[in-house]
This record gives C-alpha cells, sequence and structure tokens, in this order.
C-alpha cells in the first residue's frame, strides 16, 4: 500500500518544478502588474477610471476584442477540416501536410505580414493580374481595411490552432467510429455524434490559444492600417497621461507627418 500511495504521488511531484517555474516566470510578474495598476497614487481604481474614461481606449479595446475573436471563429472553421485531413491521411502524407502547417513559423511574422502588403496592394499580384486579364480598370482597395486584417491574422495565427488539433484528434480510437457504423449509423452521423465530441477538447485548446495571441497581436492590424483611425487619439492619451511627476518621468516629442501630427512619449 506504501509503495502504490508513493507512485501515486509521483506525477504530482514530477509537476511540482514545472509549476514553480511557471510561478516565477508569469504568475509573480502578472500579479505585481495587477497590484502596479491599484497603485496610482494610491490603492484605488483611479488608473481603470482613467483608461475607461477615454473613448479611443475603449473602442481600440472592443475593436481588438472583435477582431479577435472573428479571426479565432474563422481560424477554427478553416483548420478543423484541415487537422482532420492531415489525421485520415497516411503516415507519410501526414507528416508532409505537418511540415507544411509548421513551416510558416520558419519566416519571421513581420516578413508574412509585409509579403501580404506586396500581394494585396494597388500594384500588388492581384491587382495586377485583374487589371492584365481585363477585369477590372482601376485597383481595388484591399488593403487598408478590416478584411486585410482578418487575412493576415487568419495566415499567422493558423498553424496555432491547427497543432492542437491534430494532437487530439490523433489519440481518438478510429476502431469507435467503425463501431458506429457498424452499428447503422450513417458515416455523418457517427461523425458527428462520436468523433466530433471527443475532438472538442483540441478545438478548444486552439480557439483559446488562437484568441490569446490575437488580442496582443498588433502588428497585422498595423501594417494593414485598421488601427490608423485612432492611432492619434492613442498618441495623445499617453503623452497626456504619462507625462507627470513621480519615480519615472517622460517628455513629448511632437513630429509632423504624412498622416499629421504624432507625439512620441520619450522615457527619461
Amino acid at each position: 500500500m506504501h509503495i502504490i500511495r508513493k507512485l501515486g504521488w509521483r506525477p504530482f511531484g514530477l509537476a511540482v518544478p514545472a509549476f514553480a517555474f511557471l510561478l516565477v516566470v508569469f504568475g509573480i510578474p502578472v500579479a505585481r502588474l495587477f497590484l502596479t495598476s491599484l497603485n496610482g497614487p494610491a490603492f484605488s481604481l483611479i488608473n481603470y477610471y482613467a483608461f475607461f474614461g477615454q473613448p479611443a481606449n475603449v473602442r481600440l479595446l472592443l475593436q481588438t476584442i472583435e477582431v479577435s475573436a472573428v479571426v479565432t471563429a474563422i481560424c477554427v472553421i478553416i483548420g478543423y477540416p484541415t487537422a482532420y485531413l492531415i489525421v485520415a491521411a497516411s503516415k507519410p502524407v501526414r507528416i508532409t501536410l505537418i511540415v507544411l502547417v509548421v513551416l510558416p513559423y520558419l519566416t519571421s511574422g513581420l516578413a508574412r505580414t509585409y509579403a501580404w502588403i506586396v500581394i494585396l496592394g494597388d500594384r500588388g499580384l492581384i491587382n495586377k493580374l485583374l487589371i492584365e486579364l481585363g477585369l477590372i480598370s482601376s485597383p481595388l482597395d484591399l488593403i487598408y481595411n478590416r478584411t486585410a486584417v482578418y487575412i493576415g491574422m487568419v495566415h499567422v495565427i493558423l498553424p496555432t490552432v491547427i497543432l492542437p488539433m491534430v494532437s487530439v484528434m490523433l489519440g481518438i480510437d478510429k476502431s469507435l467510429m467503425a463501431a458506429a457504423r457498424s452499428m447503422g449509423a450513417r458515416p455523418l452521423t457517427a461523425f458527428w455524434r462520436v468523433f466530433m465530441p471527443l475532438s472538442l477538447p483540441g478545438v478548444r485548446s486552439g480557439a483559446l490559444l488562437a484568441f490569446v495571441f490575437c488580442l496582443g497581436f498588433m502588428l497585422s492590424q498595423r501594417l494593414s492600417g485598421i488601427a490608423r483611425r485612432y492611432a492619434v487619439d492613442v498618441y495623445r492619451f499617453a503623452s497626456r497621461y504619462f507625462v507627470q511627476s513621480g519615480p519615472y518621468r517622460c517628455r513629448r516629442l511632437h513630429t509632423s507627418g504624412n498622416h499629421g501630427r504624432r507625439t512620441f512619449v520619450i522615457w527619461t
């Protein structure tokens, strides 16, 4: 009995170093950041009132959540059939498909985003091809809009959704589908009643990862122009909010550019 109890506690003991590492690297910094947000200048919610009191911040927050939800839904819709195809393929084909899914990670996200700008631009590949075919007379507005943001973000986030789904689907016993069909279930019914519920953990994991990554994914939105509408408001708020007395001081630097006046905050 003592040996059985000892073996039962062994997995927990093996997980303790990992939990300790996550606590030190992620847990404590996040907790300190949260406590710091409540301490300005006294222990209160004044920082949150200041943030949500700015209409630009609220618009950007709602816009970020909306874009993240839409991109996550698109990735799940595209990723689930792709993951199922990878699992259903033979082993050599499966390895090739997984390599093709992981291959974009070997390229910088900045390079991939600029590649979409080149493809979707006014002088990009799509517009040039349509003009040469005589289908359009002037370039289409394919960039600096919400559609361009969705395309760029889905391209970057999609492998993050596919890989967890593939991992879960590979662990599903294929004989369960055969057993359901032998009991008279149609292929679609067997898939919907047997395979789909067992694959939902992979869907939830992939969707959660995609949504969290999209919340902090500013690169494609910035380069595709979706944040241009509120960029000046954010710069103005940052310069006004952070220029204050305290242990950290900053000064404002105003410059003029093609898109109007911009404010940069420089820490000193």
